[in-house]
């Protein structure tokens, strides 16, 4: 899979102008909203014309998809590379959750724009694209682990980390935790597998 347009940017790899134009118009969405920034302000930030802008997408709604679909395979494509199942063990799915919260620190404005989902048309929001490939991933991830209680329900543990993410992720860029991003995330791995664990039968 090639690297999406909201992968990190180096100097050394500048974006290209369609990339560009999706990165600055996903800030200003994660940071006003989908229906506020118009396509001149777009097209400000990217530095662009209307007609490159047109050139590229269709129209306003376009880059919005867009711009959702590239945040989508963004989080698929680091949880693929993050979560091995063929490298499953406990500590290593600490390790990929503490990766997770670091890149929420470096670049929080894609847990708001993800944040923002929810208020655009369901078929914008998805489309053809597989928004359950990293729940499997994860389960696929979880079923793997040596570590795992006996009969944990793997496909429940996978919705309640990845579903745990998200709120956790934008509680901390409003309100920053005293604890590390390792602790975080061993605290949270550990909480979510003990829940899932069967309970001892009483005597």
């Amino acid at each position: 899979m090639s690297t999406p347009a909201l992968a990190a940017q180096t100097s050394e790899s500048p974006p290209d102008t369609r990339e560009r134009i999706l990165l600055e118009a996903s800030k200003l969405f994660a940071e006003r909203g989908f229906d506020a920034p118009s396509v001149r302000e777009i097209c400000e930030a990217a530095g662009v014309s209307k007609p490159t802008l047109y050139y590229h997408f269709d129209s306003r709604a376009g880059v919005i998809q867009a711009a959702v679909h590239a945040l989508h395979a963004n989080f698929d494509a680091l949880a693929t590379s993050l979560f091995d199942p063929a490298h499953a063990s406990l500590q290593g799915l600490i390790d990929g959750f503490e990766a997770l919260f670091d890149r929420v620190d470096e670049r929080g404005w894609m847990v708001r724009l993800w944040a923002r989902i929810p208020t655009i048309d369901a078929d914008m929001a998805c489309g053809d694209f597989d928004d359950r490939a990293a729940e499997a991933h994860m389960t696929a991830f979880l079923g793997a682990l040596p570590e795992l209680p006996p009969h944990t329900d793997v496909e429940a543990a996978a919705w309640l980390l990845l579903g745990s993410f998200g709120p956790i992720a934008m509680h901390k860029l409003m309100a920053p935790l005293p604890i590390s991003n390792a602790t975080l995330s061993s605290r949270l791995v550990r909480q979510a597998l003990a829940l899932h664990a069967p309970q001892e039968d009483s005597p």
